[in-house]
């Protein structure tokens, strides 16, 4: 979310106003006696302290990382054509072709998290409030991302406020943003994951209940505007939540998990048709229809999610494992990616050729008339944690993802077939103290796609762009505290 000039004002305004606050409280007045240093409250951990006062245990922590990438640049191509793109868009919030030599190679961002952790005992359990806020500047490379025309273009810096957590748990009870239900897999690579992790968290009315020492599962209502890959032309404005479960084991061993998630589909479609630009990525399936139409499909997702502590290869070795599948909810495999740069949060952009976007519906011509079906897909990956020496480690991930669109039921419509990802990611991080992170990470990524009903011009050319291979590095440097 972009930042309004005046908000920079206000902000450290209200910093200003929360700290002085939190001190005159721990003040002592001119009558008062000798101040009273806040003492340790143990009961939840390290860095926890009571508010003078009261029964709150407060916790005050953060973050702030430098980060550089370099991805080389690659050729777009036109599906329609074929044809090497060109061009630019002139419009900065546009997303369009671009020539590979007008691509942005690098880029920058740095970043900075606030978090505040406030916990209190109840008749019916703790009672937790979590406050967590990012700043972010980007510039170049890192102020790009993909969708359904492409890459976006923009290589100017940008600024940002996000919210990642701000919720209340209280009696099983999670209400606010923070961490998603459904996705377990590890948040720690650099770049973009072929499984779901939702960093930004997720807005969400949840329980959670125990059932015995080891094992808790959770049902929560979660907001769909968080789970939205990107709009297609025939998406229409989310009505329902969607509804998350899952049920976990945990052990001294690790955990192991199941997880799923249910949603409501909505679409318009106008009487005319969806007519995509022409230089979409992935043209939708066209035609006319004899009226308006709207509705909605039942989407879903399922998944095993299963994690190893390893002591007898190194202390602090992990192994993680997870397979999903998807009809419809295409957010529980790529969260806010798509094939062709896996994310637009982290790895922003990757492999070249005809970029491809796919939506979790499709619109296909059933009768002579338009219908639309679900797209499926399905992932499988594993990430492992080794540590060399105590301040030495390495993160490794590998991973598959394929998606299914629906079949074209009219020869002149030309959209999606099958589309597979293979990505692999390798990092080395030196923490000279504890929680200070030095890293280099490098992640390749190969797509291969098929064309249903590829036009004239495009079969002419040789169906170029549909496999398509490329890296990406990233330097970064991270203190929490």
């Amino acid at each position: 979310m972009a930042m309004a000039k005046a908000d920079w004002f206000i902000l450290p305004a209200v910093c200003v106003g929360i700290l002085s606050g939190a001190q005159s409280a721990e003040l002592p007045s001119a009558k008062a006696g000798p101040a009273r240093l806040a003492q340790v409250c143990r009961a939840h951990g390290e860095g926890f302290f009571y508010l003078p006062g009261s029964d709150i245990c407060l916790r005050l922590g953060g973050s702030v990382r430098a980060e550089y990438q370099f991805v080389p640049s690659k050729v777009s191509i036109d599906i329609a054509t074929g044809a090497p793109a060109a061009a630019m868009d002139s419009s900065s919030s546009s997303l369009s072709y671009v020539s590979d030599k007008l691509q942005s190679t690098t880029g920058f961002e740095s970043r900075a998290v606030v978090e505040i952790d406030a916990r209190a005992p109840t008749s019916m359990g703790l009672a937790r409030t979590l406050v967590r806020m990012r700043v972010t500047a980007k510039s170049g490379l890192a102020t790009s991302e993909g969708g359904a025309n492409g890459y976006s273009v923009r290589s100017n810096t940008t600024s940002g406020v996000n919210n990642d957590a701000a919720m209340v748990q209280w009696a099983g009870l999670t209400m606010g943003q923070g961490p998603q239900n459904y996705a377990m897999m590890p948040l720690h690579f650099y770049h973009g994951t072929p499984w779901a992790n939702f960093q930004n968290g997720v807005k969400q009315l949840a329980y959670t209940a125990r059932l015995g020492d080891q094992v808790t599962s959770t049902l929560a209502l979660e907001d769909p505007r968080d789970h939205m890959l990107s709009a297609s032309p025939l998406f229409n404005a989310p009505q329902y939540a969607k509804l998350v479960g899952n049920l976990r084991w945990d052990g001294d061993w690790g955990f192991a998990a199941i997880h799923g998630l249910l949603g409501k589909l909505p679409y318009y479609m106008q009487a005319t048709g969806i007519v995509p630009t022409s230089s979409s990525s992935g043209v939708l399936a066209l035609g006319t229809a004899s009226s308006a139409d709207a509705g909605s499909k039942l989407g879903y997702a399922l998944g095993a999610t299963a994690s190893f502590r390893l002591p007898m290869i190194a202390p602090g070795d992990q192994l993680w494992l997870t397979i999903n599948r998807a009809n419809g909810e295409l957010s529980a495999i790529l969260t806010d990616g798509i094939l062709s740069n896996i994310s637009n949060f982290n790895t922003h952009r990757l492999m070249g050729g005809v970029v491809r976007f796919d939506p979790n519906i499709m619109p296909v011509m059933v009768k002579g008339y338009n219908a639309v079906e679900t797209v499926n897909a399905w992932n499988a990956a594993a990430a492992f944690t080794h540590y060399w020496a105590a301040d030495w480690r390495s993160n490794i991930m590998a991973g598959y993802v394929e998606i299914n669109p629906p079949r074209q039921m009219q020869t002149t419509v030309t959209a999606w077939g099958k589309g597979q990802l293979q990505t692999a990611a390798a990092s080395l991080i030196y923490s000279p103290v504890r929680d200070f992170d030095i890293g280099l990470e490098l992640e390749y990524g190969r797509i291969k796609s098929s064309v249903q009903n590829p036009t004239t011009a495009f079969l002419k050319a040789g169906m170029p762009g549909l496999m398509e291979s490329n890296i990406s590095t990233k330097l970064r440097v991270e203190r929490n505290f």
